[in-house]
């Protein structure tokens, strides 16, 4: 096949999408070969400037002092935190294994990263008893988690703390919200869990706000729904 041709034939098919996982596990090879200007190459325009090569490649000597040389990539798990992914690349180290947390912009570009605990993923169950389906609190997603057999029940709605979160309150390899819903479902107790605003809808909490509207207005939502539902 000519030259000519074959580029024909490859410019038919689409170049493979770049992932935000893609873009963290790049970064941390860079990072491991030693590749600081590549590795800057990364970052959002705005951090670079907070970021320069030389305080790369002092932070990943300091890594490296520790811990000792990268030895390989375990695997990677990707959150959302509003706008933001956050990529945790789980790492081995010679001397122990961390994750390198990672956040991304919607353009795969790093705006910070730093070294967490390695947590091994937990396998977890829901209950044979308990069954779940979606909801929405205004404009909010949710999940209602209830007993298979037919109520009523009473019904608990989960309030979220400060900050913004997930409806399950997702903390390292923790979900404490999801393990409320379960355990309390299979005690015959309807949970209502969602999103909280602050996660979903970053940009309208840009200037000044109360806990009634990044809090309170969802919860007597959700509260007001729970009391349409006939179980």
């Amino acid at each position: 096949m000519s030259k000519r041709l074959l580029v024909l034939f490859l410019a038919g098919f689409p170049l493979l999408a770049q992932t935000q996982e893609m873009t963290a596990r790049r970064f941390v090879d860079l990072l491991a070969k030693r590749d600081y200007a590549k590795a800057q190459d990364y970052f959002d325009d705005s951090a670079k400037g907070l970021v320069p090569v030389s305080q790369l490649e002092t932070a990943w000597n300091t890594v490296i002092s520790q811990l000792g040389p990268l030895t390989k990539q375990l695997g990677v798990r990707t959150e959302k935190m509003g706008s933001v992914d956050l990529v945790y690349v789980d790492c081995q180290f010679e001397n122990k294994s961390l994750s390198i947390k990672v956040l991304l912009n919607d353009q795969h570009k790093i705006l910070a990263f730093s070294l967490v605990p390695h947590y091994p993923s937990l396998e977890a169950k829901i209950p044979d008893s308990v069954v779940e389906e979606s909801f929405d609190v205004s404009d909010l997603p949710g999940t209602l988690t209830a007993p298979k057999q037919g109520g009523p029940f009473p019904a608990v709605v989960l309030v979220h703390g400060s900050g913004p979160s997930g409806r399950d309150e997702t903390f390292g390899p923790n979900k404490p919200f999801r393990d409320l819903a379960w355990g309390l479902a299979a005690r015959d107790i309807v949970v209502l869990r969602y999103d909280k605003r602050t996660n979903i809808h970053p940009e309208q909490f840009r200037g000044n706000f109360t806990v009634k509207e990044e809090t309170l207005d969802d919860s007597l939502a959700a509260v007001i729904f729970a009391y349409s539902e006939p179980d």
